[in-house]
């Protein structure tokens, strides 16, 4: 009889172990429902998939229970303030040095002289070219006429069609007569 009460004692107990391998505890959330005796402070884990109260808390009697999840998530908070700037970090290493670049160039010349007459109302286009292998850096531009309205320049720039200087000179003044002059300068 002593072995048949051990051995019954033995398949409640493996039993009970199956039933608590079995439940689904965390929830499927992944917080962890459980209850807390109102009477005792006892705590009971508790699988809300299961019915009775295996899965719920014990609402009334002297066995009354409150029930308890923890890691549940709540709404975002506000931000906090923003913290105070960090140290300076320390300077890291020299890099390596680069390699040497190439020899620099000191040699500017002047693109050859382009004039032009510009008489009435016209537009004339004055270009300075470069000397191969050299780009413009600026030009010497002169009118002769000592007015700073007329002739009106129109474009001012490094000619994109070859290395040199480009100008669109115009006068508004129908009766005027202007030499117009042009030296691109240039350094290779």
């Amino acid at each position: 009889m002593t072995r048949w009460i051990a051995g019954a004692v033995c398949t409640v107990g493996l039993l009970a172990g199956a039933t608590m391998v079995s439940a689904s505890v965390p929830n499927p959330d992944g917080t962890i429902s459980a209850c807390v005796n109102d009477a005792t402070g006892v705590v009971r884990i508790v699988d809300p998939a299961k019915s009775g109260a295996l899965g719920r808390c014990i609402a009334g009697g002297h066995l009354r229970e409150t029930p308890v999840v923890w890691g549940a998530s709540g709404p975002e908070g506000p931000a906090g303030p923003s913290g105070s700037p960090g140290r300076d970090g320390l300077a890291g290493p020299a890099g390596p040095a680069g390699p040497a670049g190439p020899a620099a160039s000191s040699d500017v010349t002047l693109g050859p002289t382009d004039a032009a007459s510009l008489t009435g109302q016209q537009l004339v286009i004055i270009e300075s070219a470069c000397p191969a292998g050299s780009i413009a850096v600026g030009r010497n531009f002169s009118t002769g006429s000592g007015l700073e309205d007329d002739p009106r320049i129109m474009l001012d720039r490094q000619s994109f069609d070859s290395p040199g200087w480009l100008m669109q000179v115009r006068s508004d003044d129908p009766f005027a007569f202007y030499f117009v002059r042009l030296e691109a300068i240039c350094l290779s």
